[in-house]
């Protein structure tokens, strides 16, 4: 099976590195950036890095890899290409592919990718769309075989999915990112976070997110409460971000305060 993999970011790197472990699978790898491709190319040992789509190999599939502002455009580059053309976006509608020959679809792995760091739990959701039952049958195939769960949905549904990973990813990360710069200033090592980011998230595999609710604000403890906002007095942003907090959950939790 011939697939071309279009992208040269995080998520095209992951691809490459899985599919490629698969012999029966033949990759090759293209890129806008001609240098990365084949920088991925060769660093994962794929059949090569493509330069056009005047490539004069038909593909399979062709998995694009790419920006969600570029779907568009590269998958016009590569039509009648391949049978199949599926982008790997959250938040991009199937019909963002601009096909005429090949056929539509959307392999989206619900998961968060660094080029240099691997991803510890693999057993993840793929989501994937399709036009035709086949290929739905032959993608979820795909992402089984990569270890991943498929997960059929539509545009629709998948946004939705989007962006409740962006809740739980980004502005998670983002909230440690803000720890982290605050215990620095304060010449306090982040790295006492560490088990209990690891507790909290262990718990919600077990526990409504509800119930797994403490804290200050959960309790309506206002001196405590008090003092954090003191301590923070001059940083807008931190500031902000409590605040708000403090207040969503202290209206979530009225009843157990009261």
């Amino acid at each position: 099976m011939n697939i071309l993999i279009a992208g040269t970011g995080n998520v095209a790197h992951y691809l490459t590195k899985k599919l490629n472990a698969h012999e029966q699978l033949k990759v090759w790898n293209w890129g806008r950036d001609e240098r990365k491709a084949r920088t991925i190319s060769s660093y994962f040992d794929t059949e090569g890095s493509i330069k056009t789509s005047d490539s004069g190999i038909f593909f399979d599939l062709i998995i694009l890899a790419v920006a969600d502002s570029a779907v568009a455009e590269v998958s016009k580059l590569w039509d009648g290409q391949s049978e199949l053309i599926a982008h790997t976006a959250g938040a991009v509608h199937i019909d963002q592919l601009k096909l005429n020959s090949s056929a539509k679809a959307v392999f989206y792995p619900l998961q968060t990718f660094s080029k240099n760091q691997d991803v510890k739990e693999e057993h993840f959701h793929c989501i994937i769309e399709a036009e035709k039952k086949e290929h739905i049958t032959m993608l979820s195939g795909l992402a089984k075989a990569l270890g991943m769960l498929p997960q059929q949905m539509d545009s629709s549904a998948r946004l939705k999915a989007h962006f409740a990973a962006v809740l739980v990813n980004n502005f998670a990360n983002h909230l440690f990112f803000q720890a982290y710069d605050f215990l620095k200033k304060e010449n306090i090592k982040a790295e006492i976070l560490l088990p209990l980011i690891t507790e909290t998230a262990a718990k919600i595999k077990n526990m409504h997110p509800k119930d797994a609710q403490t804290g200050p604000a959960l309790r309506n403890d206002i001196p405590t409460l008090q003092q954090h906002i003191k301590l923070i007095e001059g940083n807008e942003d931190i500031q902000e971000i409590y605040e708000l907090f403090t207040r969503l959950i202290s209206k979530t939790y009225q009843d157990v305060q009261n």
